[in-house]
């Protein structure tokens, strides 16, 4: 049995660096966590699941756009990728490009991608299993919009998810916002976050892969996984 990482994240540098770019003050959003506001100073912070969650509460309270989590997720440069998006982004495909995404998961932090397939489609969840309830919108947002640039970028195509299924309730404005940015209709009061594509995306070939940088990356992953 695969023995399940402790109640503890890093958050990578190069998020931390994305937040100071979109015009975040950390430091009140640290203290607004009820975070130590220096926490970020070494680069190499440590928290646990429910500390990551106050985080993301804390960026929704400071900036109400509500399409803060999109921008987050989609908008970063690949030189601002952290470690995991990186291999997945040189994969030889989407499909092994979520299977990398979910193996570093596994190796980093109390966190699982739950990849079901049936139908001719497939359903992505982001599951973390070291609390009770689902995770910040915002969260949810920056992930989903996440992974739909990867697969945007890594096939060089627009990409259009089957659907977003999402378990907060529907308002006009969440509707219409979501609905330009994912190219289809959110589904709302689901019993579960999750992204749906088409079963033959997984297949799609990436025009980032790079056989050499997934090397680097397996070996990086292997390093911090034993320490």
């Amino acid at each position: 049995m695969t023995q399940r990482p402790p109640d503890l994240i890093v958050v990578p540098a190069v998020m931390q660096q994305r937040l100071r770019l979109l015009g975040f003050d950390t430091q009140s959003m640290l203290r607004r966590a009820g975070l130590p506001a220096d926490l970020f100073a070494s680069g190499k912070a440590r928290i646990t699941t429910r500390q990551m969650f106050a985080v993301w509460d804390a960026l929704a309270v400071m900036n109400p756009d509500p399409a803060l989590g999109l921008r987050i997720g989609a908008e970063g440069a690949t030189e601002h990728y952290d470690i995991a998006s990186i291999a997945a982004l040189h994969s030889p495909n989407f499909g092994e490009a979520l299977q990398r995404l979910s193996r570093f998961k596994r190796l980093t932090c109390p966190e699982v991608i739950r990849i079901e397939r049936s139908d001719g489609e497939v359903r992505v969840r982001f599951h973390w299993f070291l609390v009770e309830g689902h995770s910040p919108q915002l969260l949810t947002d920056g992930t989903f919009a996440s992974v739909l640039e990867l697969a945007r970028r890594g096939t060089g195509t627009r990409v259009v998810p089957r659907r977003v299924e999402l378990v907060r309730a529907h308002t006009g404005a969440q509707a219409a916002m979501l609905g330009a940015h994912f190219g289809c209709a959110p589904r709302f009061g689901a019993a579960a976050d999750v992204i749906v594509f088409d079963e033959a995306l997984l297949a799609q070939p990436f025009v980032t892969h790079n056989q050499d940088c997934l090397l680097y990356t397996s070996d990086a992953a292997d390093e911090r996984s034993s320490v």
